[in-house]
């Protein structure tokens, strides 16, 4: 499954960088997501495990993220239910606001996880990026 979404924001790319950099608050805005654990963090890589909850299913999954701040991260599946996950968010400056783009590319592993999960994982990605505006909004004003 492939997910494109981009959105034009009033905060600078590094502002936007820096909550999706923060994966540790993710549970207090993304309501799937009950669960990280940062495995490994430096200045150019961050190792997480994340645990995505909706209603009786419940997975967890670890990433490992490139860096370049505050202009671009990628995603790579360490390990979980996956048979592949890359994502990648870009942060591009346009005159006095930022365009943040996110595109993810996975596939569920197993046919009964693959009906039960990929519909969750579909869904959370889809709204990945209005919830990181609304965070924005809430953190930046």
């Amino acid at each position: 499954m492939k997910i494109a979404r981009r959105a034009m924001v009033p905060y600078s790319p590094e502002q936007m960088f820096a909550l999706v950099h923060d994966i540790e608050s993710y549970p207090d805005f993304l309501p799937e997501i009950t669960g990280v654990k940062v495995l490994e963090r430096h200045t150019e890589v961050v190792a997480a495990e994340l645990e995505i909850s909706k209603g009786p299913v419940r997975e967890r999954f670890a990433t490992r993220n490139r860096i370049r701040r505050p202009d671009w991260m990628s995603m790579e599946l360490v390990r979980g239910p996956f048979k592949h996950l890359h994502g990648e968010w870009h942060f591009t400056a346009a005159g006095e606001m930022s365009e943040i783009r996110f595109e993810l590319d996975f596939e569920v592993r197993g046919f009964a996880l693959k009906m039960i999960l990929e519909p969750v994982v579909g869904r959370m990605a889809d709204r990945l990026v209005d919830r990181f505006c609304q965070r924005a909004r809430s953190v930046y004003g």
